[in-house]
């Protein structure tokens, strides 16, 4: 594998291992009531703006441009609330369901919107990770309420805007940067509309590592990969995140596991894998 390969795939697997991060901690502190939504995603955001200004400052030693596009901040905004409002009435499984699964389409549309339609191959090894990630969180599916799916599925549309944007970024640290400065006043505003809710220093501390390690740093690998990576082959790498997830909480806190989650696994990987090298077996 040559060097270049090797870092977009090194660089791939760190922000997938940082985007099940943010789904343990957002779980973690909205579910169990430690901080109720709106207060996650103000403290998430202004914690991964004040990261991410600190860096880009340090090594700029300016302040960013705007953002190139609307379709990242409008995208990003959208995601970090659905995603926050979402986990209030839907379970662990049936929300990473419906979050990836609306990721993996939207994404796939925009590639046939731009002219870049998958190809059979890739569709199939798409849904090849899809029935293994159905096959895995089947048993979890149950008490999907209507309101918080509907804000699960638009966070999946608002990661597929925020993702496509970060294709054409010509810098992955200022784009990110500008693209959280942008949508700072709006969650603000959000948070202020519900100051009833709770928040615990637990619940804080939850938001501001989700914010200032897993979103700004996980995010700005990520914008920086994107330019590398087909439209497609970005949004079914990404069911591999449930997975990812379901995986660290069996080894890192303990959680029981079964020959279903090893099953699944192996089939959402080898799916992402027909996916990602179809394009090349192709040629």
């Amino acid at each position: 594998m040559k060097r270049e390969n090797l870092t977009v795939v090194v660089l791939s697997v760190l922000s997938l291992l940082a985007f099940a991060a943010n789904s343990i901690l957002n779980r973690a502190g909205v579910a169990d009531g430690a901080i109720g939504p709106a207060s996650f995603a103000a403290v998430r955001v202004v914690s991964a703006f004040v990261v991410l200004a600190a860096v880009f400052w340090i090594k700029e030693r300016r302040l960013p441009a705007r953002p190139a596009h609307w379709l990242g901040p409008v995208g990003l905004l959208i995601y970090i609330l659905g995603f926050s409002f979402g986990y209030l009435g839907l379970n662990a499984g049936f929300g990473a369901l419906l979050l990836f699964g609306a990721v993996q389409i939207a994404m796939f549309v925009a590639a046939w919107m731009r002219g870049h339609a998958p190809t059979f191959v890739e569709i199939g090894g798409a849904g090849i990770a899809f029935a293994g990630l159905v096959y895995l969180l089947a048993p979890n599916l149950g008490g999907g309420a209507l309101v918080p799916s509907f804000f699960m599925a638009a966070a999946g549309v608002g990661w597929a805007m925020f993702s496509v944007s970060g294709q054409e970024a010509r810098s992955a640290l200022g784009a990110t940067t500008s693209t959280f400065a942008v949508i700072l006043i709006p969650v603000v505003a959000v948070f202020l509309f519900n100051t009833h809710e709770p928040m615990t220093l637990f619940g804080v501390l939850l938001a501001v590592i989700s914010g200032g390690i897993t979103s700004a740093l996980g995010y700005l690998v990520w914008y920086s990969v994107l330019p590398l990576l087909a439209t497609t082959t970005a949004g079914v790498m990404q069911l591999t995140v449930p997975v990812i997830a379901i995986v660290a909480g069996i080894f890192l806190l303990g959680e029981p596991s079964d020959a279903r989650v090893w099953i699944s696994s192996v089939v959402v990987i080898c799916g992402v894998l027909i996916s990602m090298f179809a394009r090349k077996m192709a040629k």
